[in-house]
């Protein structure tokens, strides 16, 4: 008797389940989600690489030393073998030294180039989610994903620079307010400008929408377990180590466009039919 009770309730859960499972394939499915969640990964992925340079180029400029040497190089240090630390280190100081304008503007020409490639991937996710077509020619899209590459920039060096003290051991619940709550808004501000200036065409704006809310609670989850797994698990001192130190980054900015993408999706189904059709009933 217990047996049959058992596989009752385990269909009935099944049954309660399948529409919301039906549901959400259908649409990764439909608009090639996890497609152009790998294109803005790859994009990202090239564009860190400009951003950390232009980070370290405006280390001097802001007056942001400090957080270079109080907090960034300890971290390292004690993660990395003393050969690469010893050319991390030589390389910071010598850009930051160097930062003139000409290099601080060759990096922000470059970021926003690379940024701008994800901004364009973004622009034809949010197009088949919303279920619009492209109609903007190629100046007009383009200046936009460089108008919107300029702002995401900005936004996420200021994330960058407010939670820098992530490898400080010891923190106040200040510095967590600080580098928890700063560039969580500043996601937040990267993610309502993409969903309301991306698409090709505009769609109602909710300043606290279920997808937007999803997007920065997802981004903060996955931001922490990557930096708990770059700390604890991912040995940087062996080869072993610096291969999953790539694999864990793209893996990290994958998940990212993944909870983007999703929360936008939530929302577009709440416009749909409510909470009922993102949960897989009929509209």
């Amino acid at each position: 008797m217990a047996s049959r009770g058992s596989a009752s309730t385990a269909l009935r859960l099944r049954a309660e389940v399948r529409p919301f499972v039906d549901t959400w394939t259908e649409r990764f499915a439909a608009n090639n989600l996890l497609t152009y969640s790998s294109a803005i990964a790859l994009q990202l992925l090239v564009a860190l690489a400009a951003l950390l340079f232009l980070a370290v180029a405006l280390l001097n400029p802001l007056n942001k030393l400090s957080l270079w040497s109080q907090t960034v190089e300890p971290g390292l240090a004690s993660r990395l073998p003393v050969e690469w630390m010893g050319a991390v280190i030589w390389s910071v100081q010598r850009e930051a030294a160097s930062a003139s304008p000409a290099l601080i503007a060759f990096g922000c020409v470059v970021s926003i180039w690379e940024v701008s490639g994800a901004v364009r991937a973004v622009m034809g996710a949010l197009n088949r989610i919303y279920g619009v077509d492209e109609r903007r020619g190629f100046v007009r899209r383009f200046a936009v994903s460089f108008a919107l590459a300029v702002a995401v920039t900005v936004l996420g060096i200021v994330a960058a620079f407010a939670g820098g003290g992530a490898f400080e051991p010891h923190i106040t619940a200040i510095d967590v307010a600080e580098r928890v709550v700063v560039p969580a808004l500043m996601i937040y501000a990267i993610v309502a400008l993409l969903v309301y200036v991306a698409p090709a065409k505009r769609v109602p704006w909710r300043w606290a929408s279920a997808g937007s809310i999803l997007i920065v609670l997802s981004w903060l989850l996955v931001s922490a377990v990557y930096a708990d797994w770059l700390a604890n698990v991912v040995n940087l001192r062996t080869p072993e180590g610096a291969l999953a130190l790539v694999l864990s980054t793209v893996g990290y900015l994958y998940a990212s466009a993944i909870a983007f993408l999703v929360g936008a999706q939530l929302d577009q189904l709440l416009r749909e039919g409510g909470l009922r059709a993102a949960l897989g009933g009929r509209r």
